[in-house]
C-alpha cells in the first residue's frame, strides 16, 4: 500500500509539472483568419459630352462594357454636387447614348452616375 501511494504521488507530481511547463497559448489552436468578402461595385459612371439646352437633352459617354439600360434615370454631378437628373432615351451608338434632361442642368465634363 505504501508503494502504491508513493507511485501515485510521483505520477501526479509529473503530470502537474508537465502541465505547468507549457505556455498558456501553446495548447490552443490558432484562430482562423476572418473571411473578407469583396463585392465589385456595379455603378454606372459616365460623362456628359454634349448638351442641347433648347431641346433639354444631352449626349453621354460611357466606358467600354458599361452602358445604362433604356429609360434608366441617372444623376448628374459637378464635382461633389448633384446638379441634375437625366433619363436615358436613345439607343447607344458606340460608347455614346442620348438622355433627356429631367431636372436641373448639366454641362460637358459633368459626371453621370446611377447613385
Amino acid at each position: 500500500m505504501r508503494v502504491f501511494c508513493g507511485l501515485c504521488l510521483v505520477v501526479s507530481g509529473l503530470c502537474l509539472a508537465g502541465c505547468a511547463s507549457q505556455p498558456a497559448g501553446a495548447a490552443r489552436p490558432p484562430k482562423p483568419a476572418p473571411k473578407v468578402l469583396v463585392v465589385p461595385e456595379h455603378t454606372v459612371v459616365g460623362r456628359v459630352v454634349r448638351v442641347n439646352p433648347v431641346g433639354r437633352f444631352a449626349i453621354l459617354s460611357f466606358p467600354v462594357g458599361v452602358m445604362p439600360a433604356p429609360d434608366q434615370r441617372l444623376f448628374v454631378f459637378r464635382g461633389p454636387l448633384k446638379v441634375g437628373e437625366v433619363k436615358v432615351s436613345g439607343r447607344p451608338v458606340g460608347q455614346n447614348v442620348a438622355a433627356d434632361l429631367l431636372d436641373g442642368d448639366c454641362a460637358p465634363g459633368d459626371a453621370v452616375r446611377d447613385r
